[in-house]
């Protein structure tokens, strides 16, 4: 079960973008071009060097994680044919420190290589959605709004407004994951909904 890379120009990778608490089935296939002799496969995380299978038997304890192993034959010609063996690693219930990259390996080969990236849409920390403020004339009020998902969500402020039917765009203040509006010297004109939008490649 050594971790032993092959030269990278020849191992194919494949790069999957999966939402949080999805399924996944990764693949190889294994036969005669690529093992020698040795039928069992190995599937490991490079990052952490966690190995989570080799052949069927389990190594890593997390039972998100199931593999499947099939065989087939390819008949080569009249008399001859080839076993292939398609050896699939499931990840159920996806989390966002499943992302790395998976190795499918066999005879220390690296057969192909899955970058994945686990993404989320973004998520406001709190469960106040609706807040009603009272304030007067000539005050300063400031409102926090903090979101996370990955890729880091973008925040921003909206002003919505009955005009067209329009929506104005307030600055504020950022961090990486917060979104603080400052309304200065407060005005009878600066009534109305305020609405913390965040957004990354996900949704919002």
């Amino acid at each position: 079960m050594t971790n032993c890379l092959m030269e990278e120009s020849f191992v194919s990778r494949e790069l999957i973008n999966v939402n949080v608490g999805k399924r996944i089935r990764i693949e190889c296939q294994l036969n005669n071009s690529t093992i020698n002799g040795n039928r069992k496969g190995l599937w490991l995380r490079l990052e952490d060097a966690e190995v989570f299978f080799y052949a069927t038997s389990r190594i890593n304890s997390d039972q998100r994680f199931q593999i499947e192993q099939r065989s087939s034959f390819h008949m080569i010609n009249s008399t001859t044919s080839s076993e292939i063996i398609t050896y699939s690693l499931i990840i159920d219930d996806l989390r966002l420190t499943d992302s790395g990259t998976y190795s499918c390996q066999a005879d220390n080969k690296v057969i192909k290589l899955f970058l994945l990236n686990i993404v989320e849409r973004p998520y406001f920390i709190t469960n106040d959605y609706s807040t009603l403020i009272r304030t007067q004339v000539g005050r300063n009020v400031s409102i926090d709004c903090e979101a996370h998902g990955k890729p880091e969500p973008y925040l921003s402020w909206i002003r919505k407004t009955d005009e067209y039917n329009q929506n104005l765009m307030i600055n504020c203040s950022t961090t990486p994951t917060t979104c603080q509006l400052n309304l200065v010297n407060i005005h009878r004109w600066d009534n109305g909904i305020y609405e913390c939008i965040a957004m990354n490649s996900v949704g919002t």
